[in-house]
């Protein structure tokens, strides 16, 4: 099971080219590619689940 976490708490820096994400007290960070980078900044802006899904299609011609 995922956990659910506040995205608040999520810390972010870019390390070349790459996000990283981190939490204080997790013992573990996340390096995004380019595709989760652009969930993860979409999904900050507030871009409902179903905007990013027709756009990732949209830009891989998935229909």
């Amino acid at each position: 099971m995922i956990e659910k976490i506040d995205i608040d708490t999520v810390h972010e820096f870019i390390l070349d080219k790459s996000l990283i994400l981190f939490r204080e007290g997790a013992d573990s960070v996340q390096v995004l590619n380019p595709l989760a980078e652009y969930i993860w900044n979409s999904t900050r802006a507030g871009l409902a689940p179903e905007v990013i899904a027709a756009e990732i299609a949209l830009q891989f011609g998935i229909p």
